[in-house]
């Protein structure tokens, strides 16, 4: 194998593993019942807006609020929704209008 080989390998290695990390929400997927929903920490390759959705029957319901993300790390997310939701909800990360990830979160009652 070349050096020139080697380095167009670890060059896409190292684009897999940032693409990778871009668009990511909290692996738990359970959060607390609140009229401000806690997510935790949400990772996004560009700046958007984070979109919770009701989603208690298994699809896409009503939208419960929003919460502009940068681009980079976002710690400690918190999307004011209003009235407490039951059930799940369905957090949709928007950017440049398109949807580039999505997660559903358990919502539990204390």
């Amino acid at each position: 194998m070349t050096i020139k080989t080697l380095i167009i390998a670890a060059a896409a290695a190292a684009v897999t593993a940032t693409s990778a990390a871009a668009n990511q929400f909290p692996v738990d997927n359970r959060i607390d019942t609140s009229d401000i929903l806690e997510l935790g920490s949400i990772t996004a390759d560009n700046a958007g807006v984070l979109e919770v959705y009701d989603y208690r029957l298994g699809t896409q319901g009503r939208l419960l609020g929003t919460d502009d993300i940068h681009a980079g790390a976002n710690t400690n997310v918190r999307v004011p929704v209003g009235i407490a939701p039951t059930g799940q909800v369905l957090a949709v990360l928007t950017v440049d209008g398109q949807p580039v990830a999505a997660q559903r979160f358990y919502v539990e009652n204390d």
